[in-house]
């Protein structure tokens, strides 16, 4: 993660034997540092638990912005600030300068990026000195930074220039070695129209098209994209791009428009070697990012987008499951909305879903058919069966002792095994009553066709927060 250049000395941080800094240290250290020392260490502790360093930041460097304030993204006749950036700037604050103004403007169609920044750069105790404005017009992020621009700097580490990738050392760290593209032009709107030719899915209004690092023209692309994720994924981590096994779902409007994108990682199923003589190459589908731009969020894309991806994969024999990797409060809702539909849609999987027969061999049976683990086929069942109470909120006890199994199952060795019985008891009551709160909220979306609830359609993608008993 980038340091501001007003930082020079890193702070004396404790190492453990496997080389990475505690963050017990960092906090031990701030009890006991003062000023500057302070600070270095605060900007340190950002880069690992932003929310707690922010309001110890915020204290000692009078200078500091909120990354919400101070920067604001447009595409097309939109814009927005930013969701998070804490991994450009850390604990989500721009330091060094009084007002400052970060504008980053994207081509609706082609992602091309223009960057200006103005601010006053500021001199404790001397007459502060106004900075002239920088910006760029060549298409993608300026490349022509001085090294006293730290906020500019900053931010082009993080997103690469897939057309001028010189001068090298202020290109992202992770750009492939090779920067030639031989006699390949830069992606402009004349040759962008050459890979948007066939959708890989086509849904309605909307048109979605499978990429890869493969391509070199696809790849210029995608260095113009994925860093969007750093402004709206919490946690986000830029792709490998030598790693073969990464796809990636641009979805797009009819008119040309970027509305958002999904990534997956393509992992080796390996059941037994009986399995893989008969079946061959088989492979698990976890999705790693998703994410909605906020001009089209509140229009119930998110579920449809999902959900159409979903159903590609079903048909896919090459996809064994499909997973999703940790997915944040919000979008878990999202997701649990378009697999009701997923799954509740088939007739014959509607007869498997009633709480009648052999309902562990019914989720069995379901899993195998839509290629989703067991824990969202609960899910489904569960929501299924409350819609289907004539008073959900009384819903029937075998009903709610499924739901206090599976809560069991899957909470037992994360905290339930380490309290006495009355204890554990309480838990899963509240555990139960969460789960049932959260599909009350999604089943009567799913009901009243049209509506769409704020907190779902952010869809903000995967990220490492999670409810302990959901």
């Amino acid at each position: 993660m980038s340091q501001e250049a007003e930082v020079a000395v890193k702070p004396d941080i404790s190492v453990e034997e496997n080389g990475t800094e505690s963050v017990e240290n960092i906090i031990e250290q701030l009890k006991e540092a003062e000023g500057d020392k302070k600070l270095e260490l605060a900007l340190k502790l950002a880069e690992y638990e932003p929310e707690e360093a922010r309001p110890i930041i915020q204290l000692l460097d009078p200078t500091c912005v909120d990354t919400q304030e101070a920067i604001n993204i447009k595409i097309g006749e939109s814009s927005f600030p930013p969701a998070v950036a804490y991994q450009i700037f850390p604990a989500d604050f721009i330091r060094g300068y009084t007002h400052p103004k970060l504008t980053i403007t994207l081509d609706s169609v082609t992602l091309a990026t223009n960057v200006t920044f103005v601010g006053t750069k500021y001199v404790p105790k001397i007459e502060a000195e106004e900075l002239e404005p920088k910006s760029s017009n060549s298409g993608d992020v300026v490349s022509n930074l001085s090294n006293s621009d730290s906020v500019l700097t900053s931010l082009t580490e993080h997103m690469p220039n897939c057309e001028y990738p010189d001068p090298i050392d202020l290109i992202k760290p992770f750009m492939a070695e090779d920067t030639s593209y031989g006699d390949q032009a830069p992606l402009d709107s004349t040759n962008m129209s050459s890979l948007f030719v066939s959708p890989f899915i086509t849904t309605g209004d909307m048109f979605i098209y499978k990429m890869s690092f493969d391509s070199e023209l696809e790849k210029c692309f995608l260095r113009r994209m994925l860093p969007l994720a750093y402004f709206f994924i919490e946690g986000s981590r830029y792709p490998d791009e030598t790693d073969k096994n990464w796809d990636f779902y641009i979805l797009k409007h009819k008119n040309g428009d970027f509305i958002g994108y999904s990534s997956a990682y393509n992992f080796f199923s390996y059941t037994s070697g009986e399995h893989y003589m008969s079946e061959g190459y088989k492979v698990k589908k976890r999705i790693a990012q998703f994410m909605i731009m906020p001009n089209w969020q509140h229009l119930g894309i998110g579920q449809k987008f999902f959900l159409a991806l979903l159903q590609s994969f079903q048909k896919d024999e090459e996809v064994q499951i499909i997973v999703v990797e940790d997915a944040s409060d919000e979008f878990e809702t999202l997701r649990d909305r378009a697999q009701y539909t997923y799954v509740t849609s088939d007739a014959e999987a509607v007869s498997l879903l009633g709480l009648h027969g052999d309902i562990k061999s019914n989720i069995d049976l379901l899993c195998s058919k839509f290629k989703l683990e067991p824990l969202q086929i609960q899910r489904v069942f569960e929501m299924y069966n409350l819609r289907e109470c004539q008073d959900p909120f009384k819903p029937p006890k075998l009903l709610l002792t499924c739901i206090k199994q599976r809560l069991w199952d899957s909470n037992y060795f994360e905290g339930l095994s380490t309290v006495d019985p009355y204890e554990q008891r309480q838990q899963l009551e509240a555990g139960c009553e969460n789960v049932l709160e959260r599909y009350y909220t999604t089943l009567k979306i799913t009901e009243e066709e049209g509506e769409e609830d704020d907190e779902l359609e952010t869809a903000s993608a995967p990220s490492a927060k999670r409810a302990k008993m959901n």
